[in-house]
């Protein structure tokens, strides 16, 4: 997770995120909200999320992984990705 933090910048939550968060009440999820707000704050165009669902109200819209990936990644990046994720599921499963 670590790593994360040397390709992507963070927003902090503060007390205007949280009490903005607390008078959401069209998410179900404090959490997501929280990640909404943040992303507001950072101006972002996009909440990359396996949830979608969560996000359906979302004033930033919310997208897949894969589909972050194919916006902005290279053609050979993905292909990694994919195969690691294959990868991944055959040792768990």
């Amino acid at each position: 997770m670590a790593g994360l933090c040397t390709i992507f910048d963070v927003e902090g939550i503060d007390r205007n995120k949280l009490l903005s968060g607390l008078r959401n009440e069209d998410f179900s999820g404090f959490e997501d909200c929280l990640q909404m707000e943040c992303a507001k704050a950072y101006v972002a165009e996009y909440i990359v999320a396996r949830n979608m669902i969560d996000y359906k109200k979302s004033e930033i819209k919310a997208i897949l992984p894969k589909d972050y990936l194919e916006l902005f990644c290279e053609p050979e990046f993905i292909c990694v990705y994919r195969l690691s994720l294959s990868y991944h599921y055959m040792t768990v499963y």
